[in-house]
C-alpha cells in the first residue's frame, strides 16, 4: 500500500497535535464540571451555615430568601421529622423524599415530582435558641446545575474544536506546500527518463525542496550533455561505417578520372593546360580527401610541420577560384606578406577546412554575390575569417552547425562543417559562427611560430 511521504511525516504530528488539542479541552471541560459542582455546594453549604448558626427562628420567610441567593429549596425538619419551615408552597412531596433518605452531608440525587435534585442534610445539635435539635434539608435542580455545567464545558470545548480545525488546515496548508514541488519533482523525473531535459523553476522557499530541485536541474543539464555526446559518438560512428565504404568506391572513381584526364592532356593541344592542371589538382585533392573521411570516426595522427598560413589559404583559393567564377560569385582576400603567419600545421588538413568553409560561401552568397578571406595575427594566434554576404544558416540549425549530418541546405549532407571542426580541435584551435551583420566563420590556430604581430595586408579580388 501506498503511503505518501508528506503523509507520513504530517500525519503523525497532525494525530499528535489533535490529540493533544483534544485532551487539555477535555479536562478545560472536566476542570470546568468540576469548578461549577464545587461552585454550587459551596453556595448551598455557606447558606445552610449561616442559616443553622443563626439565632433567630427558621421561617418560610427566611428560607425563601435563602432560595433566592442559591437557587436551592431548604426545608427545616424536626427531630420527630415535622416540618417546621419550607421555602417552597407546597413542601409534600419534598419532605417524603427528606424522610425517605438518612440525614448525611454528601450530595445525592432525590426525585420530587418527576423533577431530580442534588440533596443535602444537614443536623443542627440544640441551640440555645432552641432545645431540640433541627434537620436542614436542601434541594439544588439538576436541570439548573446542567445549565451551568453546560456554560462552563461548552467554551473549552469550542475552543478545543477551534483549534483542532485549524491544526487540521494547517497541516493540509502545510502538506500542500510541501507536497506540490515534491511531486513536480516526481514529475520532472519522469519527463527526464522520457528524454525532456528541461528544467524546473525554483520554489522561493530556501529549504530542502529548493536543493531537491536544484539537484534534478543540475541531473537534467547533465543527461543532456551525455545524450549529446552519446549521439555524438553514434554520429561518428556511423560516418565511419559510411566513410569506410564510400572511401574505397570514391577513391576508385576519382583515380579513373585522374587518368582520363592525364590521356586527355597529352593527347590534346596545351591551350587549356591551366584549367586541365586544376582539374588534375581538384583530383587529387578529393582522392586525398575521401581518404581522410575516416577522421571523423578513426582520429588519424597529424603531419605536423612549420607552415606558411598564407600559402595555405591561396592554395585553396585557387582550387575553389573556378566555382566562383562559374557562379558568378566576387572571391576576395586580405593576406599578410609571405612568411609573417606561419605555425605548426598538417598543410593538407587546413587546406581542406578552408575549401569546405569558401565552398559553403559560395552557396551561401549564390550568383552575384561575395565571399573574403581574411588572414591575421593577434594575442599569439593565427585568425583566418570567411565571410559572406548570404543570409546565413537558418536560426533552428544555429546551435548545432557542427554536429555531422546537420545542415540548412537542401541538398547538402552536412558534414563539411563538422569536418572543419574536427581539423580546427586537432591544431589545438577552434572554430565559430558569428552571424552579426555578415556571415562569417572565424578559425582560431596557435601561432606557435610566429615571426610577428604587425602584419602589412594585400588586398586582392578573384571571379
Amino acid at each position: 500500500m501506498r503511503r505518501p511521504l508528506r503523509n507520513q511525516i504530517l500525519l503523525p504530528f497532525a494525530g499528535l497535535t489533535a490529540a493533544a488539542i483534544l485532551a487539555v479541552s477535555a479536562a478545560g471541560a472536566w476542570q470546568a464540571a468540576a469548578t461549577v459542582d464545587k461552585q454550587i455546594d459551596a453556595r448551598v453549604r455557606s447558606a445552610a451555615d449561616v442559616l443553622l448558626s443563626a439565632d433567630f427562628p427558621l421561617t418560610d420567610a427566611v428560607l425563601q430568601q435563602s432560595h433566592g441567593l442559591t437557587g436551592a429549596e431548604f426545608l427545616c425538619v424536626g427531630a420527630a421529622g415535622d416540618l417546621r419551615a419550607a421555602s417552597v408552597a407546597d413542601p409534600k412531596a419534598f419532605l417524603i423524599a427528606a424522610r425517605t433518605s438518612v440525614a448525611q452531608a454528601s450530595r445525592h440525587v432525590v426525585l420530587v415530582n418527576d423533577v431530580e435534585y442534588l440533596a443535602w442534610s444537614v443536623e443542627r445539635p440544640p441551640h440555645r435558641s432552641a432545645s431540640e435539635p433541627l434537620v436542614l434539608h436542601m434541594f439544588y435542580p439538576q436541570e439548573q446545575r446542567r445549565q451551568l455545567l453546560n456554560e462552563a464545558i461548552w467554551p473549552p470545548l469550542w475552543i478545543g474544536v477551534g483549534a483542532l480545525a485549524a491544526a487540521s488546515v494547517l497541516s493540509y496548508v502545510v502538506a500542500a506546500r510541501i507536497g506540490k514541488p515534491i511531486a513536480a519533482v516526481r514529475g520532472h523525473f519522469s519527463n527526464l527518463a522520457a528524454g525532456n531535459y528541461s528544467t524546473l523553476a525554483l520554489p522561493q522557499r530556501d529549504d530542502e525542496v529548493r536543493d531537491l530541485v536544484v539537484a534534478a536541474n543540475a541531473l537534467a543539464k547533465q543527461l543532456e550533455e551525455r545524450d549529446l555526446a552519446v549521439r555524438r559518438s553514434a554520429r561518428s560512428t556511423l560516418l565511419g561505417q559510411l566513410s569506410g565504404g564510400l572511401c574505397h568506391h570514391l577513391r576508385n572513381a576519382s583515380a579513373g578520372a585522374k587518368l582520363a584526364v592525364q590521356l586527355h592532356r597529352r593527347r590534346c593541344a596545351a591551350d587549356d593546360g591551366e584549367s586541365l592542371a586544376v582539374a588534375l589538382r581538384q583530383l587529387d585533392f578529393a582522392e586525398q580527401y575521401v581518404q581522410r573521411l575516416l577522421m571523423l570516426g578513426k582520429p588519424q595522427p597529424l603531419k605536423m610541420q612549420p607552415t606558411d598560413l598564407r600559402e595555405v589559404v591561396i592554395d585553396a583559393l585557387s582550387l575553389v577560384e573556378p566555382t566562383f567564377r562559374h557562379r558568378g560569385t566576387a572571391l576576395r582576400s586580405k593576406l599578410p606578406a609571405e612568411g609573417l603567419a606561419t605555425a605548426l600545421a598538417d598543410r593538407e588538413q587546413l587546406r581542406q577546412l578552408l575549401v569546405n568553409l569558401l565552398l559553403n560561401a559560395v552557396d551561401a552568397a549564390g550568383e552575384s554575390g561575395w565571399a573574403e578571406v581574411s588572414l591575421t595575427v593577434d594575442d599569439g594566434n593565427v585568425r583566418i575569417s570567411i565571410s559572406d554576404g548570404g543570409a546565413g544558416p537558418p536560426a533552428g540549425v544555429r546551435e548545432r552547425l557542427f554536429e555531422p549530418f546537420v545542415t540548412g541546405k537542401p541538398d547538402g549532407i552536412g558534414l563539411g562543417l563538422a569536418a572543419a571542426k574536427h581539423i580546427a580541435e586537432l591544431h589545438g584551435g577552434s572554430i565559430r559562427y558569428d552571424g552579426g551583420a555578415v556571415t562569417q566563420f572565424d578559425v582560431l590556430l596557435p601561432r606557435r611560430a610566429a615571426t610577428t604581430t604587425t602584419l602589412p595586408v594585400e588586398e586582392g579580388v578573384a571571379g
